[in-house]
């Protein structure tokens, strides 16, 4: 089921059982892939999607985003739904923002921001056209935009929490046959130490995409701890650019009873 009305395309999804965690709940990170997937579908429904606007050789691009984890998840075999619309544009730039609901309670929030590339030249398109065939709702789901750090905050010590290595593999690739962004998520928390995880939630996290990679590249990624925060740098082995920058927040994982 779903809906596209003022200004809002809503959409709800059904919890797999691939993405949920050792509760049996929805893990938070993978509640980017239900935004994701209700804004593709935005986009087909205005005849945007990326098969659409490939014929044009452009292809959507996303450069940052924000999320933040307000309550439980719901378990396998439930559902959520999903908000998204778009809240402002600039001439190179287009921001969605988007909510999860679970039983009518706001359960995650966030924002994201877009280019169209053009696939020939590899330089940002002008949205305007694009744009106009979305209805503008300036709402903000946090309040503000945010203007992220990504390194520790000086004069308080940052230790190191992990380092590991990736190869690009075939599976990790798109539709545009480069590193699906989602993809940098997973490689930014697999250093993480499994006592940890055990012990811990996440609570909200940002992350700034730099460049694509591609099959075969090989990533490496180093992560710092300060206090409950984690600061993940993904770099190309190749050239040691950054290709990626992920800051997450941690709380204490409360225990659950059931019955």
């Amino acid at each position: 089921m779903e809906s596209d009305t003022k200004g809002k395309f809503t959409k709800v999804y059904d919890i797999r059982s691939s993405e949920m965690g050792p509760d049996y709940r929805l893990k938070n990170e993978s509640a980017a892939r239900y935004f994701q997937e209700c804004f593709a579908q935005y986009c087909t429904s205005k005849h945007l999607a990326a098969f659409h606007i490939s014929k044009d050789h452009l292809k959507w691009i996303i450069t940052e985003m924000n999320i933040e984890f307000l309550d439980q998840m719901p378990r396998w075999s439930e559902n959520v739904l999903v908000e998204v619309w778009l809240s402002e544009v600039k001439r190179y730039r287009l921001y969605v923002d988007f909510r999860l609901l679970y039983q009518d309670k706001v359960i995650t929030r966030g924002d994201s921001s877009w280019y169209i590339l053009n696939s020939e030249t590899g330089r940002p398109a002008n949205v305007s056209d694009i744009a106009s065939r979305f209805e503008l709702l300036p709402e903000l789901t946090l309040g503000s935009r945010q203007k992220n750090s990504f390194a520790p905050e000086e004069g308080s010590p940052a230790e190191p929490f992990g380092e590991q290595h990736h190869k690009v593999t075939f599976f990790d690739l798109d539709f545009n046959y480069h590193v699906n962004n989602l993809c940098y998520t997973a490689i930014a928390f697999n250093p993480l130490p499994v006592e940890f995880l055990n012990k811990n939630i996440l609570s909200s996290y940002s992350v700034k995409y730099i460049r694509e990679t591609f099959l075969n590249d090989e990533l490496y990624c180093r992560v710092q701890r300060q206090g409950n925060t984690l600061f993940h740098q993904l770099y190309d082995k190749k050239d040691d650019a950054k290709v990626c920058l992920l800051k997450s927040n941690w709380i204490p994982r409360q225990s659950e009873t059931t019955t």
